[in-house]
Parts: structure tokens; sequence; C-alpha cells
């Protein structure tokens, strides 16, 4: 099975949210893109800022995920129906808090979520226990933890399993990473670290559902008996809760990088670039990484894009006035106003391929790696796209960035590259021996 699909079909981005880890994150990151345009029509439909409409479609984008690895997302309707309606939810409900000043009702329906699992009685008995938590203290002390146990604790937060977990930070079983965790919890609640977790595993397993009948019967007759353990549960559910959340709005900042800015003014569009498949200069790539060592993915990529992107003026036989200026504007060291040109023009003909190819590559060089992900993610999801350069050109702008997560990723496009054996190939095989 691949590992990516050329075309992100819907079914395929389900299928790789669902089989998780950082092809998890790279098909979340797909599925934003895919849509974004719903963005704008939360503009004109709903009346809300540009700001406000892409709040509420993360938000969007979020929970559609959640219900797709939770498996209520059962396929009877399309992925992209249920996104619609889940977004134009949002935006109602964006409005009616804007008009009637409210906040902090998804903390508690949050909290209630957590609750369920319990009957009646004891989830009224953690109920109380939880409104005595001081939230503010708790998040104060997560931020505070080692970097480790926050991860940890964020990662557990978004609902990832203690497999995954294990994989993501190195443990070598499930097991140990569950051990990990709750002596992160654990150090959470106590200063002195000596807190037994056992009855923190115990509350674990039963939200986790891993208890028998039994076991789960006994746990909630102790929990209505017995306050200390109660408040163990209310503390648990707390972290939780405040761990889906912060991890929540990391997420929800990082898919809003993604988002492409609007730009105000609009260029009539010339005639478009007729030779941009040479900008790469591929050919050269080779002899560039032989001359050049580097310690950092970031490093690698910018050697790269500082000796190769200064001569599209002397590779481009182009004959569009926009372009050209474009192209001035690029050779001067003007890639702000250069992108905008391109942005413009892509505006007008958002799926030319070579306005795709030329726009996603100028705004590599101005720094904007959202917009030209979008871009070569747009040129992939072409069934004409002759060179399959885009593939490279997207593992060039991951590495880029610089992240650990975004190394991974174009680690495995630049393993795409060469399993396809796509254009770029040798090239690739260089870059993984130098990550």
């Amino acid at each position: 099975m691949r590992l990516f699909v050329r075309h992100s079909t819907d079914e395929a981005l389900i299928e790789g949210i669902r089989h998780g880890g950082t092809r998890r994150r790279f098909c979340e990151d797909r599925l934003y893109q895919k849509y974004v345009y719903f963005i704008h029509g939360g503009v004109l439909r709903h009346q809300l800022s540009e700001d406000d409409s892409a709040s509420a479609y993360a938000d969007a984008i979020l929970t559609v995920i959640e219900k797709t690895c939770g498996g209520s997302f059962a396929g009877s309707s399309e992925l992209k129906t249920d996104l619609y309606r889940t977004f134009a939810n949002k935006c109602t409900d964006l409005l009616h808090q804007r008009t009637t000043s409210q906040s902090g009702f998804h903390q508690e329906d949050l909290r209630n979520d957590l609750l369920l699992p319990l009957p009646d009685e004891a989830r009224a008995v953690v109920h109380q226990f939880m409104a005595r938590q001081e939230v503010d203290i708790l998040k104060t002390r997560l931020y505070r933890m080692s970097e480790k146990c926050r991860d940890q604790l964020l990662i557990w937060g978004e609902g990832i399993s203690d497999d995954e977990i294990a994989q993501q930070m190195n443990y070598k079983t499930a097991a140990l990473a569950k051990t990990s965790r709750l002596q992160c919890l654990a150090q959470l609640g106590t200063a002195d670290k000596t807190e037994p977790t056992n009855d923190l595993a115990t509350i674990d397993d039963y939200f986790a559902d891993h208890l028998s009948v039994a076991e789960r019967a006994r746990l909630e007759t102790r929990l209505q008996a017995d306050p200390i353990l109660a408040e163990k549960a209310a503390f648990y559910v707390q972290v939780r809760q405040i761990a889906r959340s912060e991890a929540r709005a990391r997420r929800l900042a990082e898919l809003d990088e993604l988002r492409p800015r609007s730009r105000k003014r609009q260029l009539p569009i010339g005639i478009y670039a007729s030779a941009i498949a040479c900008l790469f200069l591929l050919a050269s790539l080779g002899q560039w990484l032989s001359l050049r060592k580097t310690t950092t993915a970031e490093a690698l990529a910018n050697q790269f894009i500082e000796q190769h992107f200064d001569k599209l003026s002397n590779t481009l036989a182009v004959q569009s006035d926009s372009i050209q200026t474009g192209i001035r504007f690029f050779s001067a060291g003007k890639f702000t106003e250069a992108e905008r040109i391109f942005s413009n023009l892509l505006e007008q003909a958002p799926d030319d391929e070579n306005l795709l190819k030329l726009g996603g590559l100028v705004s590599l060089r101005a720094g904007n790696h959202a917009q030209a992900i979008a871009c070569f993610d747009r040129l992939g999801q072409r069934s004409d796209s002759f060179a399959n350069q885009e593939i490279f050109y997207e593992a060039i702008t991951y590495l880029k960035q610089g992240q650990p997560n975004t190394k991974n990723t174009a680690k495995e496009l630049l393993q795409r590259v060469i399993q396809e054996n796509l254009e770029g190939k040798d090239e690739a095989e260089r870059l993984l021996r130098k990550l």
C-alpha cells in the first residue's frame, strides 16, 4: 500500500487519519488545505470576518477528524458534505457567541463528554470535586513540567493511544508509555512526586474501557463512598480536559498557519509561463549535494534555495508582462512583491500547472511555506501533471521549516519519490543519507 495517494481523495485522507502517526498529521493538513475555500464562503454567507470564518473552519476540521478517529463517521455521507455541515454549524455558534457574549461553553461540553462513561450517581460526585479544582493552577503546573511530560500529556489529550505515543516518543512498548504518562499525571498532582499511581491506573483503565464489567462496577461504587478516590477521578478528568483543550488550541494554531491569506489587489492575467519545468535545476542538485554538507534539515534546504532561486530570470522564456514583472521582483530579491503578483495570477487561474509550480516556488523563497505547500499539493492533484516534481518540491518546503514533525514528513515524501521512481529520485536518496 502506498503511504500517500497522489490525488488526496477523501477516502484516502480518512484512511490516513485513522492510520495515525505522522501520516495522520500529514493527511489532516491535506484535508484542511483541500477545502480551505470554505473560509471565503463563511465570510459571504455568514457575514463573518475572515479570521472568524477561518477559526470556525479549523474548528470544524478538528471536529470531523475527532469523529473520524472515534468511529462516529460511518461514511453514510460524503466527507465534504459532513465537513460543510459542521462548518456551517460552527459559524452559527460563533455568531451566537459573539451576539450573546457567551464563552466557556466548549470546555463545559468537554467535561460532560469525558464524564459520560460514569453512571449518574458517580458522575455527580466526581463533578462536585471537579468544581473545586483550580484549573488555572493545574494549567500553570502543566507548563512548568519537563518538556517530555508536557508533550506526552498534550498528545494524550488529543486522544492518541499509548501505542502511538510509544512510537512518537520512542518508548519500547505501549505499556512503558502508559507508565510514564501516569507518572507524569502523578507529578502534576503533587509536588513531591511520590503519590502512588495505582488508583490513577485503575481510573485510566476505566475511562479507556479496559476493565471488566465487575471491575467497572466496583470502581463506580467506590467513587460514591471514597472521597479520596473521587477527588483523584476528578483530577484525572480535569487534567484530560485541560490537555485536550490545550492540544486543540495548539493544533488550531498550526492549521491556521496553513491558511493562505487573502490578497486585496487583483491583477489581470497575461500569457502563462512556457518553460517552468526547468526551474529547480534538478540536474545541478546532485552536484550541490556532493559539494556541500550540512548538519540540519533546514540548512540543507537553505543551501539549495539560496543557490538555485536566483536564476529564474535566466532559465525562463516568458511572454506575459505580469510574469516578467514578478520575475524581475524575484531577481531583485523582492520576494514579497513577486509572491503578490503570482498569487494574484493564481486567483485568476487557480488550476494552471505552470502558475502553480512558479507560485509555489516563489512562495517558498518568500518564506510563506504554507502557501508553497498548498500550491504543490494542488499541483499534485492534477491528473495531467507530467513531471511528478511537486512531491520533491513539497519535501524541500517541509525541510525548510526545520521542525521535527516537518522533517519526518519530508523524509516520508522523499521516500515516496524513491519508491515510486519519481523525478528527483537520485537527489532524494542523497538527501536522506544526510538527514
